[in-house]
């Protein structure tokens, strides 16, 4: 038993064979003649996308005319159309269009339902799927337009174009597998990292099953033998400097938080040894008598060297305490005191306790590696040159 037709089916047919009969009555109304109508069927997501849309129709014009009724006081309510007609009262406000603007609309004049209308409009659209808008963006930018000029007229961010120009730039092969449904739109972006199609190709064929619809398995496959901008070399040398000097940056257009991939590695290299030869000079030029730099300095290369043990030293000259005598100091400053108040008995045994507390002083020791030239007052930010001066147990 064959089955009936379904409700929005019903909807179609009935909506698309009145319409061919009655929706050809097409005129030009000022836009200030033309009133929302609060029986529209859509209520959700009104405003996503509306200034894209704005920016549309103030580029290429309005391509879908409005459907309207016939309302009091000679104005006319928008059935069908309620997206471009909010688009067009934004543009007037913002003063690109004026209001007396003329806009093509259908007059309906029959008496089907004006909700059966608004809701036929919005079922029988299918949208385009996004394969085709990417080709269609691209077509654009091969026939001579920019991506500022296409940003405007289609009222997005440069950013969201050059996007959409990347996923349409991805290998004819891998393209197609989006288009077929087989491959995910993240996935796909996870491609766009590179330009190389054969690489593409060559890793798409090389991923396990369970792995070729895994964006981040994909991503990481791409930049395996790549540099990221986070290497300590990169942050040690500086980005800026990097491309100051005619390195190159590969950035992914769809990672917000990835500063993206050096291509240059030989070059980052060179320079990073000239910064670090330069401070290697700078601290031979304290004293040291031999000093080597390196980008690396692994487990295996530390075991060519041996660790300085501490050792016990005797202190210089300069830094060893001196005795202090406080009795004549203070004789002096008593007697002045004893004959100010006759009351008061003259200090005899004052200076017992000062005289003890200097005897119990102990030698000094320090400990830490010695420079090959010693420089007294002067402290090191080294761990291995640092003075360490502290009391003998």
């Amino acid at each position: 038993m064959t089955a009936g037709p379904t409700f929005f089916q019903f909807i179609i047919s009935t909506t698309e064979n009145k319409t061919m009969a009655t929706a050809t009555n097409l005129i030009d109304i000022p836009f200030n003649k033309l009133v929302p109508w609060d029986g529209n069927v859509r209520k959700t997501g009104i405003e996503t996308g509306l200034d894209e849309l704005a920016a549309s129709i103030a580029a290429h014009g309005l391509l879908n005319p409005l459907l309207v009724r016939k309302g009091p006081k000679g104005k006319y309510a928008v059935i069908a159309g309620q997206r471009r007609y909010r688009a067009i009262e934004r543009l007037t406000k913002l003063g690109t269009m004026d209001k007396g603007s003329i806009v093509p609309c259908h007059l309906r004049g029959d008496g089907q339902d004006d909700a059966e209308l608004s809701l036929a409009e919005n079922v029988v659209r299918v949208a385009m799927h996004p394969a085709d808008q990417f080709a269609a963006w691209r077509g654009l930018i091969d026939g001579g337009a920019s991506v500022p000029a296409i940003a405007a007229r289609f009222g997005v961010m440069e950013s969201t174009v050059r996007k959409r120009l990347a996923l349409a730039r991805v290998s004819p092969r891998i393209f197609a597998l989006y288009r077929d449904g087989e491959l995910s739109l993240e996935s796909l972006q996870a491609f766009t990292i590179t330009d190389d199609h054969a690489l593409q190709e060559r890793i798409w064929d090389g991923l396990p099953e369970w792995g070729r619809d895994n964006a981040r398995a994909i991503h990481d496959a791409l930049t395996e033998a790549d540099v990221p901008c986070s290497d300590r070399r990169v942050r040690f040398v500086g980005l800026d400097a990097y491309e100051a000097t005619g390195g190159t940056v590969r950035r992914d257009l769809f990672e917000t938080e990835d500063e993206g991939y050096v291509q240059d590695v030989a070059l980052l290299d060179s320079l990073a040894r000239q910064k670090l030869g330069a401070i290697a000079a700078e601290v031979q030029a304290e004293g040291w008598q031999w000093v080597e730099s390196r980008l690396s300095f692994g487990w295996s290369e530390q075991q060519t060297f041996q660790r300085g043990q501490m050792a016990e030293v005797a202190l210089p000259e300069a830094f060893r305490p001196r005795p202090i005598s406080c009795r004549p100091n203070l004789t002096r400053c008593a007697k002045p005191m004893a004959t100010a108040t006759t009351n008061r008995p003259k200090p005899t045994s004052g200076f017992r306790p000062l005289n003890r507390g200097l005897k119990t002083l102990k030698p000094w020791r320090v400990s830490g590696l010695m420079r090959s030239k010693p420089a007294p007052g002067r402290s090191s930010t080294s761990p291995m040159t640092a003075w360490r001066i502290s009391s003998a147990a």
